[in-house]
């Protein structure tokens, strides 16, 4: 689901739709910390997942096949694209930019680093 979602924002980041390509990184981001978080985090019952905005929180904690100071900047990359994620699917009179939009593809890029995934086609 990880990289499926990180495709899909490179295809909307190349036509310049900013708010799809910012809200399809968070989910990249997302789907990939909570398989990481697989057998170290139990999640309420019926679901797959934790709460978003608990999530930073549980990588820090929890994701110790990782060291500490890489579990912060996964927890810190997830809080910014959860934030600018909130904007790009519930704030239709804030504009996001292309800017914006390459920090989220960068964000995810550094995550999937951090956990060793490989991203590449």
């Amino acid at each position: 689901m990880s990289l499926d979602s990180f495709r899909a924002a490179g295809d909307v980041f190349r036509t310049a739709r900013w708010r799809s390509c910012v809200s399809r990184c968070y989910y990249a981001a997302f789907s990939i910390a909570v398989s990481a978080l697989e057998g170290n985090v139990s999640f309420p019952r019926g679901r797959e997942a934790s709460s978003h905005a608990i999530l930073p929180d549980l990588v820090r904690q929890h994701l110790s096949r990782i060291g500490v100071t890489q579990r912060r900047e996964i927890a810190a990359c997830l809080r910014r694209l959860y934030s600018v994620r909130l904007v790009a699917d519930y704030r239709s009179r804030l504009t996001l930019d292309e800017a914006t939009a390459r920090a989220g593809l960068t964000d995810v890029v550094r995550i999937y680093r951090l956990l060793g995934v490989d991203y590449a086609d």
